[in-house]
């Protein structure tokens, strides 16, 4: 039985990330085993937290640290998520940057991430990021976005948004976005270099974000098995 403050939905996400893990042919360990001797600010071992986190089956003590770590002060960020299920949906992320950075290194790609969350800190809401910022390339540079989708939203809709100012911000450094459909084990890679070449469509109004928004569509069609995508990085990072 599932602990109430970690629903199975959680556990199904960290089976889904395992699968990603997989396809990158990568092992969990190689991924965990970075966090062997490192602490949080707190002193509290990173180790044991995202090993379980993982695998799915946090102990009872782990929920209780995440649940005190990410309860009060979060509320806007966590929804309708308890502070360990938030606490879960972080380190999942976390994990998946880490196995992009292990996978850029085997194929050769440096990558180097430049979010505000890279030392992997439960941060205050403030100082949060959302997004994963890189900076992967063979020879020359370029910016690249990680975005993840857990509940196949873009393979649902067709679609994934990003605000009008992240889009054109992105759209300007001819960056590339790289899309994982976590749910489904697919990914697309977008060169925004040529982003004429997409169904790109401006929205005066979110309704999540509140504020104007552009909106991709045929997502559906861009998705492809996670090798494929990797090999389509590989291509554009070159």
């Amino acid at each position: 039985m599932t602990n109430p403050l970690f629903r199975q939905k959680w556990v199904d996400k960290a089976g889904s990330v395992r699968r990603i893990i997989v396809q990158l042919d990568l092992a969990d360990d190689e991924i965990l085993d970075e966090y062997t001797d490192e602490v949080f600010l707190d002193g509290n071992s990173k180790y044991p937290v995202f090993k379980e986190i993982l695998a799915g089956l946090p102990s009872d003590s782990t929920v209780q640290y995440l649940v005190d770590k990410l309860t009060d002060g979060f509320d806007h960020l966590r929804g309708d998520r308890s502070g360990a299920e938030y606490g879960a949906d972080l380190v999942l992320g976390w994990i998946v940057e880490d196995a992009f950075k292990l996978w850029a290194v085997d194929a050769g790609i440096t990558s180097e991430l430049a979010g505000h969350d890279r030392n992997r800190e439960f941060l205050k809401p403030g100082k949060i990021s959302a997004t994963s910022d890189f900076l992967v390339g063979i020879r020359e540079p370029r910016k690249l976005e990680l975005a993840t989708d857990y509940k196949g939203h873009w393979q649902k809709h067709n679609t994934y948004d990003l605000r009008d100012s992240k889009f054109e911000k992105l759209c300007n450094e001819s960056a590339l976005l790289f899309l994982i459909d976590v749910a489904n084990s697919k990914g697309a890679v977008l060169d925004l270099a040529d982003a004429d070449q997409l169904d790109v469509r401006y929205k005066k109004f979110h309704f999540i974000y509140k504020k104007p928004a552009y909106t991709i569509h045929g997502v559906r069609d861009l998705l492809i098995p996670i090798p494929e995508a990797t090999d389509r990085l590989k291509e554009l990072a070159s």
